[in-house]
């Protein structure tokens, strides 16, 4: 069992990062106790669960596509033609870079075009995490890919999103192909 003088120092490290705001600091020394004494339990066995993990260090670059629902800027395309799009993204990403993950997401944008200057679009972003070289390897691939499909589903742009992690950096952007 941890010693009162382990549990103190621990409460002590942690009072540094502060506590959610609206949590009183009964509430949250409480909590914070509580967290010191798992921590220091787990610690016993070799387990630091205050540690975050290590990144896995053959994952580090994430490329999301975003997929609208729009074609000509502001004309809808069905549920199921949307799900298509992004079906078919996720494809294109499954067989570069091995899996994906896909979430809706709304994006909204002025334009004069659109109902009271507003361009409302619902979107899929496919996202795949991947080794920096995988990255390196596809990504002119890639952007002949999502040049196709912008002509096909009549956009202006197709959104890019990515982040590579570094040792000691994060590189992180949006491009607009």
């Amino acid at each position: 069992m941890a010693t009162d003088k382990d549990i103190v120092k621990c409460v002590k490290a942690l009072k540094k990062v502060g506590c959610p705001s609206g949590t009183s600091k009964k509430k949250c020394h409480t909590e914070m106790t509580a967290v010191c004494k798992a921590h220091l339990e787990y610690k016993k066995h070799g387990v630091n669960v205050l540690d975050f993990p290590d990144m896995t260090p053959d994952l580090n670059t994430k490329v999301a596509i975003f997929v609208p629902d729009s074609s000509n800027v502001d004309q809808r395309i069905s549920k199921e033609a949307h799900k298509g799009r992004a079906a078919e993204v996720e494809k294109k990403m499954r067989d570069l870079f091995g899996g994906t993950t896909t979430v809706k997401a709304t994006g909204s944008w002025a334009s004069a075009s659109c109902n009271r200057g507003v361009c409302i679009d619902n979107i899929l972003i496919v996202e795949s995490y991947m080794p920096k070289d995988i990255w390196a390897k596809h990504n002119r691939e890639m952007k002949s890919y999502l040049l196709k499909k912008k002509k096909l589903w009549g956009q202006q742009s197709v959104t890019v999103e990515f982040e590579i992690m570094g040792e000691n950096s994060l590189q992180e952007g949006m491009h607009f192909i």
